[in-house]
């Protein structure tokens, strides 16, 4: 023999990955020493005392060299029926040494070195497990007879359900028939009320009428003391046999005539009664019309008029008699408030903005008290002497305009009153 060649393999890595949570693995040599182990207190340690014939020879052989390779103590050992075993491991030999749980031992050979795999399973942890395996299906139990409980309740409920149901649904055949008879009802009473309604607005254009009928009969009055003047001059001329002079006579009868049927046109017109339809409404013809009824009361009155508009032709989304009814109580409102002022001006402002027109009526008058403001609108409220007014005029306007789907309003002005129309504007059609 020339020489002897050897090979150490550390397998320490091996037992450095074994230590992990509560159970144990050793790995035992054919002697029953322990030389692998999770547990360093296991390392070198045999599993039952080793006889003198066996120590001798690992003396001779110095497999584990000096260690003393003392035998573990089993605090309990029960061996079970398919080879495995129930133990209990003290840790050490000392007195009152700590133990190991309760720990079930299975085992396999390892081939062709005749080793032995133990690997110990902490029981504890087992039955903490069936502990929960058990509250689980404990908690599954009582969740179904919970749910067969609930089962039947709702079963029970169900028949109720359809009980009630069945008598709500006979109520409610009831409820609904007497609704109908509801309906109908309000049905009736709104269109009493819009007829009412379009009643007062009538109402509200015949006041206006009878308030203005001076100065109307006024405007009516003069075109016919002319015709009847220069019917009497048309026969004169006739007879003297100046025909030129009576065609220029009937020319100018023919105008009078014309002029007083513009007048009377406008008072047809605004005495009729509205079409409840909107639609397009040009802004210039209504201000014109209103302004055909109170054109000789300014006159009369001494008032300056202004009239701030664009000359394009502004178009609203409302009804032109009604609208034309709302200007013409704003301005006649007007004119009374300037009444016995030093000062009478009157400005209408119309401006446009996309989609809104607003129209301006102020005033150079004494303005609105606080309480006026406050009861601007409120029916039969009038700060007119008795007799010269009802109260109702700027009630049907308000009315009106909203009905337009626009407001009217009072703003605040440095001097007299200022009253704002806004309605939607509308294209030409």
């Amino acid at each position: 023999m020339l020489g002897v060649a050897a090979i150490k393999v550390s397998i320490e890595n091996q037992q450095r990955s074994w230590t992990q949570g509560s159970d144990k693995v050793a790995l035992v040599d054919p002697n029953g020493v322990i030389f692998l182990s999770s547990d360093p207190d296991w390392k070198f340690k045999a599993l039952k005392p080793l006889s003198a014939s066996v120590r001798a020879e690992l003396e001779q052989t110095r497999q584990y060299f000096a260690q003393e390779l003392p035998a573990l103590t089993l605090k309990y050992d029960e061996p079970l029926a398919n080879g495995n075993r129930l133990l209990v491991v003290r840790d050490s030999n000392a007195p009152g040494a700590a133990s190991t749980p309760l720990m079930l031992a299975q085992t396999r050979s390892l081939s062709p070195r005749d080793w032995t795999f133990i690997y110990l399973s902490d029981l504890n942890a087992a039955r903490g497990n069936a502990s929960v395996a058990f509250l689980f299906a404990l908690l599954a139990y009582g969740f179904l007879v919970l749910l067969f409980l609930y089962w039947r309740q709702r079963l029970r409920a169900k028949e109720e359900l359809e009980r009630m149901v069945a008598e709500r649904t006979a109520s409610l055949a009831r409820m609904t028939q007497d609704l109908s008879k509801e309906v109908d009802v309000r049905r009736q009473a709104e269109q009493q009320l819009q007829i009412t309604q379009n009643e007062l607005f009538q109402a509200g254009k015949m006041a206006v009428l009878g308030q203005m009928s001076a100065s109307i009969t006024h405007e009516l009055n003069q075109p016919l003391t002319a015709l009847r003047t220069m019917s009497d001059n048309a026969v004169l001329l006739f007879e003297r046999g100046r025909m030129d002079d009576v065609r220029n006579n009937l020319k100018t009868i023919s105008q009078v005539v014309a002029r007083m049927g513009t007048i009377t046109g406008k008072l047809k017109g605004f005495a009729r009664k509205s079409n409840a339809e909107l639609g397009p409404v040009s802004i210039h013809t209504s201000i014109s019309n209103a302004l055909v009824l109170v054109e000789r009361r300014i006159q009369l009155d001494k008032v300056t008029f202004q009239l701030r508009i664009d000359q394009a032709d502004i178009y609203a989304l409302c009804d032109s008699n009604r609208l034309e009814q709302v200007l013409l109580n704003l301005m006649t409102n007007a004119l009374d408030s300037m009444a016995g002022c030093a000062v009478r001006e009157l400005v209408l402002e119309v401006s446009s903005k996309p989609g809104r027109v607003q129209i301006r009526v102020a005033d150079s008058g004494p303005g609105l008290s606080d309480e006026a403001r406050q009861r601007l609108f409120e029916p039969f409220y009038t700060s007119k002497p008795q007799g010269e007014g009802l109260g109702l005029g700027l009630a049907i306007s308000e009315q009106i305009i909203r009905d337009f789907g626009g407001s009217l309003r009072a703003e605040q002005a440095s001097a007299g009153a200022c009253f704002v129309i806004e309605l939607k504007a509308a294209q030409e059609t």
